[in-house]
């Protein structure tokens, strides 16, 4: 399913003060992401289905799980990421293998896990390709300038760097 991450974010999800219960969530990722297949445990919840970042993009299996009171987490399952360990702090990815999508400031569990977690998850695979094809890494952030959010060059992937010296690109 391709995820329009840009356009994605709600206001609703914004406005809700209260947390929202399970079901609740169960609900709304099954309205919103219906093809997503839900798999319930006593650790929680997981649904596991396809994102395809941009038209150009390839699909991609994540999963997505939950547990009240706890931050949701997202892993890409298929196809594996072409990043090493020393990668993860480039490509802002856990010990763990699962996605760095937020601050913890940013996702409260009044909102719902289809209007933020998985669009950002769609926005992060969208960076992750960036990455990929261009060896730049691209990041949100705060300007040390201004103040302001911005989204900055970090630096480049050391992959890019070794096939651009041996003449691959």
């Amino acid at each position: 399913m391709w995820c329009g991450f840009l356009s994605t974010h709600t206001m609703a999800s914004r406005i809700r003060r209260h947390d929202l219960t399970v079901s609740d969530q169960i609900r709304d990722m099954q309205h919103r992401y219906p093809n997503f297949q839900l798999v319930r445990s006593d650790a929680g919840m997981s649904w596991t289905g396809q994102l395809i970042p941009t038209p150009l993009s390839v699909t991609y299996t994540i999963e997505t799980t939950y547990r009240r009171h706890h931050s949701p987490q997202v892993w890409v399952r298929h196809p594996q990421l072409q990043v090493t360990k020393e990668d993860f702090k480039i490509v802002h990815i856990y010990r763990e293998g699962c996605l760095c999508l937020y601050a913890n400031e940013e996702w409260r569990p009044s909102m719902t896990l289809s209007s933020t977690i998985v669009p950002w998850a769609a926005e992060w695979l969208f960076y992750y390709e960036m990455w990929l094809a261009t060896g730049l890494a691209w990041r949100r952030g705060v300007s040390s300038f201004t103040g302001k959010e911005c989204l900055g060059l970090v630096f480049q992937n050391p992959i890019f760097r070794w096939r651009r010296h041996k003449g691959v690109f």
